[in-house]
């Protein structure tokens, strides 16, 4: 199969086509058009010919998986097979009552059903009147069901995709800003470094306005959580792991800064594997969502210049 758009990221992500690697930890994603081939074939050898993506080799198509790939793709610039294939098993992704589960005949969740929203939106299929009940049945699960700090937080996440407000939405940022820690940040001590970046993403989706001496702390909490290996743990003095350094990467670019570039570039190489892809911790098996992880993190680093 032929991939294309690699010269067109290799400019974006500032380096010359065609050249061989740079020691710029930065660079972590895509130096050369080989490196960058190599992490969109990893994805593009789980697509299923039938449509979805398999999460590993043998399995059977899923949704998560397959919102995974299908944004990992694009952020390399690299086109999406048989994307009429996708909606279609897409569409097939559903329970008895209509929901959206990872696979057919699956049981749903409200999260599985804000991951299918998720991707019905990537699809556009939110846009065709084929699929409007499927869409609005969904919608009301989520809006109805999502009571957990995940589920509100994937909740955050469709409306803003849809491009539409919660009819939720107070609720929800009641919810989220009652997690407030008096040591500053959100959650519970265990999981706070990693919780406040979920958090904060969320109400910021939400359009919860920020006064700015709250924006500043939560900024400097965030920021000070960064690891001596350059990525983040659910804690700061917890392992780095690409799942945390995920959340908090998002809300500190959605706050309009980026943590230590150069350190984090290296933290995401040690996570990368021979095959291209990443890990989500380094030394460990790659899986496509912490693939996608990793080139979300990344393009992040560099749009902000700091």
């Amino acid at each position: 199969m032929m991939i294309t758009g690699f010269a067109m990221l290799a400019a974006w992500l500032g380096f010359p086509f065609g050249m061989g690697p740079t020691p710029d930890p930065l660079a972590t994603l895509g130096q050369n058009s080989d490196r960058m081939a190599q992490t969109a074939q990893f994805v593009l050898d789980h697509h299923s010919p039938k449509g979805g993506y398999v999460p590993q080799k043998g399995s059977s198509p899923s949704l998560r998986a397959t919102l995974s790939a299908r944004r990992s793709l694009h952020l390399l610039g690299v086109k999406a097979p048989s994307p009429e294939k996708d909606i279609l098993f897409v569409a097939s992704c559903v329970d008895e009552s209509g929901a959206f589960a990872d696979r057919p005949n699956d049981k749903s969740t409200t999260t599985l059903a804000s991951v299918g929203l998720l991707l019905a939106s990537d699809l556009m299929m939110h846009k065709n009147p084929e699929y409007f009940k499927l869409i609005e049945l969904n919608k009301r699960l989520v809006l109805n069901d999502a009571k957990s700090f995940e589920e509100i937080r994937m909740g955050a996440a469709v409306f803003e995709g849809l491009g539409v407000i919660s009819t939720r939405r107070n609720e929800w940022v009641r919810q989220l800003r009652a997690t407030q820690s008096t040591e500053g940040g959100y959650g519970p001590s265990g999981s706070r470094l990693r919780d406040t970046g979920g958090v904060v993403a969320a109400l910021l989706r939400l359009k919860e306005p920020l006064a700015k001496q709250e924006k500043h702390a939560l900024i400097e909490f965030l920021l000070s959580g960064q690891g001596k290996d350059g990525g983040f743990g659910v804690t700061e003095s917890a392992p780095s792991e690409l799942d945390s350094s995920y959340r908090i990467g998002r809300a500190l670019w959605m706050l309009g800064v980026t943590p230590d570039a150069r350190r984090m570039g290296v933290f995401l190489e040690k996570c990368r594997t021979p095959s291209g892809a990443y890990s989500v911790h380094p030394g460990e098996e790659p899986t496509l969502v912490d693939t996608y992880r990793a080139l979300i993190i990344s393009s992040w680093l560099k749009e902000i210049k700091r």
